[in-house]
């Protein structure tokens, strides 16, 4: 039997899930509801409400929001259309390269943006040529989701379940790249030649005429602001990846390059400020205060309690986080159960003497590639199909779950093989 505090977190979690997933309400909304009834239950229970502050993990949202002011500033300078329309120069008229490579350019991008901003790049200019080229775009936009899912699978700040992880984990930028991004990376190679063979039949014949790249932006909106932006974004990945010897953490490295392009350029801030997606960094502190008022109550001590009874070893704990989070990310918000998942885990690993951190990485490939599975396992799942759906090319969920799940299965076969080299 349950404890009736232990019961009612998981009511608190199950409703406030419930309510994500069946985006009848703003997702931030129901985040802020599953506080409200954090709240009134640790009251009931007699327990401390400052702890629902101290869960707010202020490395994330500084993350989040400055890495959001900087894509703002570089997407006024023009420059994710000139690095998009020189990669398209590069695919010579080939339907398959021009694939492979907007595949690729997508992947790159989610690793160091948000895959929502990496997409509303990438895929308006994707089906501008398309339509101009008579190309079926379905192909195009199928490989382009899942390049944003698997690229900004491959480093701490590609996707927020692995900011989540990292800052709560004390996972630094080199140990994402060391860890989640060969594999990541092997699997942005193949995912565009995999979509290619399934759709052979109506791309092995076709043509890129030069006219219609030349419709394509190629030159810099803002020439100085584009110059400026390019010092900015290499000094900041240039900081992130030598991290182990200054010891800035990721979120303050991202914080100062955002200061730094604010100061430097003459956007305005007010301006960048308003551009911020406000709404997403409510859902996130909101939804830490959920976790932090659910592991009160003592969800998070018996989930991995009871997962410690089971007598296996460390392999195929990974291998039940891994799938679970393949399935439970393709159909749910990966971001609330990654964020539950993380102290879960720690708890576990204090629990059985785990000394690694395959457990975290099992959980980053399950809830990053698991966005693969279905329209709305990811953001930038649900804004490319938008894009496309207005363009009037409409897939259906039928249609894509064809593809996703192949997808999804392929990664984690993939990645179950992957966890081996932790044994």
């Amino acid at each position: 039997m349950l404890p009736i505090e232990v019961m009612t977190g998981f009511i608190i979690l199950i409703v406030t899930y419930y309510l994500i997933a069946s985006e009848r309400i703003h997702r931030a909304v129901a985040a802020m509801i599953g506080v409200s009834l954090t709240i009134i239950a640790l009251k009931v229970f007699n327990k401390s409400l400052e702890t629902i502050f101290e869960h707010v993990d202020l490395n994330t949202i500084i993350l989040l929001l400055s890495m959001m002011m900087t894509v703002t500033i570089m997407e006024k300078a023009g420059l994710f259309e000139v690095i998009s329309w020189k990669i398209m120069s590069m695919s010579h008229g080939s339907v398959f390269l021009l694939m492979f490579l907007l595949s690729i350019l997508t992947g790159i991008l989610s690793a160091f943006l948000d895959n929502v901003t990496t997409v509303l790049i990438v895929g308006p200019i994707t089906l501008e040529i398309t339509k101009h080229a008579k190309l079926d775009p379905r192909p195009f936009i199928f490989s382009e989701i899942f390049s944003s899912n698997i690229g900004g699978t491959s480093t701490l700040i590609g996707d927020p379940p692995n900011i989540i992880i990292g800052t709560q984990a004390h996972l630094t930028f080199n140990d994402f790249l060391y860890n989640t991004g060969p594999i990541s990376f092997f699997l942005l190679l193949t995912t565009p030649i995999i979509m290619y063979l399934l759709f052979k039949g109506d791309l092995e014949s076709k043509q890129i005429s030069e006219k219609i790249l030349e419709k394509i932006p190629h030159e810099p909106k803002n020439i100085r602001l584009f110059r400026e932006s390019i010092f900015v974004l290499f000094l900041i990945i240039s900081l992130f990846l030598t991290e182990e010897y200054h010891h800035i953490p990721s979120s303050l490295i991202a914080l100062l390059g955002a200061s730094l392009l604010l100061a430097i350029s003459r956007v305005s801030a007010t301006e960048v400020i308003r551009a911020v997606e406000w709404p997403t960094i409510v859902f996130f502190i909101m939804l830490f205060m959920v976790i932090g008022g659910v592991a009160e109550l003592g969800v998070i001590d018996f989930i991995a309690l009871e997962i410690s009874k089971v007598h296996l070893n460390t392999y195929q704990i990974s291998l039940i986080i891994l799938w679970i989070s393949m399935f439970a990310s393709a159909f749910v918000d990966n971001i609330p159960y990654v964020a539950t998942m993380v102290p879960t885990i720690e708890k576990l690993n204090a629990i059985l003497g785990i000394k690694t951190n395959v457990l975290y990485w099992a959980l980053s490939l399950g809830g990053c590639y698991g966005g693969n599975g279905t329209p709305i396992g990811a953001s930038a799942n649900v804004v490319l199909l938008s894009l496309t759906d207005r363009s009037g090319c409409h897939i259906t969920w039928r249609e894509y779950l064809k593809y996703g799940m192949i997808v999804l299965m392929i990664t984690g076969l993939v990645s179950s093989i992957y966890l081996l080299r932790y044994l």
